[in-house]
């Protein structure tokens, strides 16, 4: 991190919210930030950041719900597998073998 925005963040004390953020945000603004070829579009970029970290909820210019700084589990967890799946891919399964015997399919065709 540059010592410029690690000063910046401290003086604001808001180091924590920026490090409560995913790895994924800090790095993207820290790459945005230092791609700027002019100080003055670093320093702006920089204080949008500090804006951005102070007033939650907003991950460049966007809305973003894990504004909160608490780290909470994945937004779309893995569902449960419902009854009816397993019977989905044996059909699917089924369909092919038909259509391999009926001779729609084949791997030599490239078709599979």
């Amino acid at each position: 991190m540059p010592a410029f925005v690690r000063t910046a963040l401290v003086r604001q004390e808001l180091m924590a919210l920026y490090a409560a953020r995913p790895a994924y945000q800090r790095n993207d603004y820290l790459m945005w930030i230092n791609k700027a070829k002019r100080e003055g579009t670093r320093l702006k970029r920089l204080q949008q950041m500090l804006g951005e970290l102070a007033r939650g909820g907003v991950y460049m210019r966007m809305a973003w719900s894990g504004g909160s700084g608490a780290r909470s589990g994945p937004k779309n967890p893995q569902r449960a597998p419902a009854a009816g799946d397993a019977a989905k891919r044996t059909s699917r399964a089924a369909k092919k073998a038909k259509s391999r015997a009926k001779g729609r399919l084949t791997r030599k065709a490239g078709r599979i």
